[in-house]
């Protein structure tokens, strides 16, 4: 270029006001008004049209349309969410579930479920099955599968926002077949006098799956608190008496409870217990 002293010309530097998108619409738009035309032979370079002529002598003037710059569409899920304090930690630990049960399945995180519906889980916060099954894009299947993991964060998650029902209460729905069915397999074997890991080994279901059978069994009359948790009338008072001693916002959830009897029974007898003052 230095060599045959372009940058000598008047026209040297023209256009840098422009940057390569702008420019490049700048040529398509020579090429539709046939000012421009495609060298098909070399390499589809770019020539000069007859019809160029007038405007490089400056007897005709050319108008070009400024394109538009794309506007950002840019919507956080934070946001969108629109979760705060306790309710969106609640929410962060169901994701936080969904997500390892995503990885073991090797699929993507909202085939366990939608953002929305876990969102409307942390809100009501549901303490059953039941309760559960009334949420928005849970169903029948995804209850079954994934209903007992989601149960278990919700009931053990002290802080999150409480389910809007009085206290002791749930929201049960009146259980299918399948469940019935399930759920009457579990009972045999708890009265014949089978212990939880015998249960969940002989039915092939997880401990905590058959944990929440038993309490779902005491909500409905037919296993005593005594049966489900193998305990003495005496603990089940003491345990009954602490949980009275919480406060209203503690009450609908078991990590408070936990706590308060200095964390000497598990999560699955105090979901009993609980199961059989609401019943």
């Amino acid at each position: 270029m230095t060599n045959l002293r372009h940058h000598e010309l008047s026209t040297f530097g023209v256009g840098t006001e422009l940057d390569e998108k702008q420019w490049r619409s700048v040529l398509r738009q020579l090429v539709s008004w046939g000012y421009l035309t495609s060298d098909s032979s070399g390499y589809g370079s770019l020539l000069l049209t007859p019809q160029s002529a007038a405007v490089l002598k400056s007897q005709e003037t050319v108008s070009f349309r400024r394109d538009p710059k794309p506007v950002k569409k840019s919507v956080t899920r934070d946001k969108a969410i629109e979760l705060t304090g306790e309710t969106l930690e609640l929410f962060n630990a169901l994701r936080t579930l969904r997500t390892e049960l995503a990885k073991e399945q090797s699929v993507p995180p909202y085939v366990i479920f939608h953002d929305a519906t876990l969102k409307q889980m942390a809100e009501v916060a549901p303490q059953s099955l039941g309760a559960m099954n009334a949420i928005t894009g849970v169903g029948k299947t995804k209850l079954e599968r994934y209903g007992d993991a989601f149960l278990e964060v919700l009931q053990g998650y002290a802080g999150s926002a409480p389910e809007p029902t009085s206290t002791v209460t749930s929201l049960p729905l009146e259980p299918t077949d399948d469940d019935l069915d399930t759920y009457e397999q579990t009972l045999q074997l708890v009265l014949a006098g089978h212990t939880l890991k015998e249960v969940a080994s002989e039915r092939n279901l997880k401990v905590r799956t058959v944990e929440n059978h038993l309490a779902e069994l005491v909500s409905r009359g037919q296993l005593t608190v005594e049966e489900a948790t193998k305990l003495p009338k005496e603990e089940i008072t003491r345990i009954e008496s602490a949980f009275f001693d919480l406060s209203e916002e503690e009450k609908p959830y078991l990590r408070p409870l936990f706590e308060k009897l200095e964390e000497r029974y598990d999560y699955s007898v105090l979901k009993c217990v609980r199961a059989g003052l609401a019943a």
